[in-house]
């Protein structure tokens, strides 16, 4: 079974728009973006979907290999605990959502840095910290 993974609150805030995942560090000011596939897996690792779920959930949405799938997630999570978006969740693992509002054509996620507002947003965060 896969490692399943929550929003690092309160220091980050995050928003789903348009299928797009805005990300805010508010302790560094550092923005961060993903969209397409990767705002799916964004959405489906902040519900507490485990890792391994996400990768079979991937390579059945778009037939490909599980490895390649499963490569992808790890490469992704592992920058979104380095940049300390995400952080080791306790418990059991939530539901896997169906990659909502996933594209048609299959894009490894990325993560976008934005660090050009950093020291603005750091004191002025423009949304809210999510409550505890």
């Amino acid at each position: 079974m896969g490692t399943s993974y929550k929003l690092n609150e309160p220091q980050v805030t995050a928003k789903v728009m348009d299928g797009e995942a805005v990300i805010i560090h508010l302790g560094t000011g550092i923005y961060y973006s993903m969209d397409g596939v990767g705002c799916a897996v964004w959405e489906s690792i902040t519900s507490g979907s485990d890792t391994d779920a996400i990768a079979d959930s991937l390579a059945a949405r778009y037939a490909m290999d599980r490895h390649v799938a499963a490569a992808d997630i790890g490469r992704l999570v592992s920058e979104l605990v380095a940049q300390e978006l995400v952080v080791p969740a306790d418990g059991a693992p939530g539901q896997t959502v169906a990659l909502n509002g996933a594209p048609a054509g299959y894009a490894a996620p990325t993560l976008q840095r934005y660090d050009d507002m950093a020291d603005l947003l750091a004191l002025d965060p423009p949304l809210p910290a999510a409550p505890r």
